[in-house]
């Protein structure tokens, strides 16, 4: 690990204590398989606070001064894999920055 390797504040077990979740359909009405999940108002901002946190270690080596900007719009399911969708920047432009796939 070189002395690289650190605790993420968010674990896959974390984004399975979901309360419901409902389909995305696509365009013409059809299941894409994928879920968007919801959590009670304290697991989501545990959730989003992590899942943030994450991001500035992966991306900036740890650098918080940021992540006052960013926010996670949704989390979204599927069987084999997940995806989280974030809130880039001041002018709320929605942008798929940071996909993450979270094997289980």
């Amino acid at each position: 690990t070189h002395g690289r390797e650190v605790k993420l504040p968010v674990q896959y077990r974390d984004l399975l204590r979901l309360t419901f979740s409902v389909p995305l359909l696509d365009k013409n009405g059809m299941d894409t398989l994928w879920e968007k999940v919801t959590y009670d108002l304290k697991e989501w901002e545990h959730i989003r606070e992590a899942l943030v946190r994450t991001y500035a270690i992966l991306k900036t080596e740890g650098d918080l001064s940021f992540i006052k900007h960013l926010d996670v719009a949704r989390i979204d399911y599927c069987t084999f894999s997940r995806r989280v969708l974030e809130l880039i920047g001041f002018t709320s432009d929605y942008l798929e920055r940071f996909s993450t796939d979270f094997g289980s």
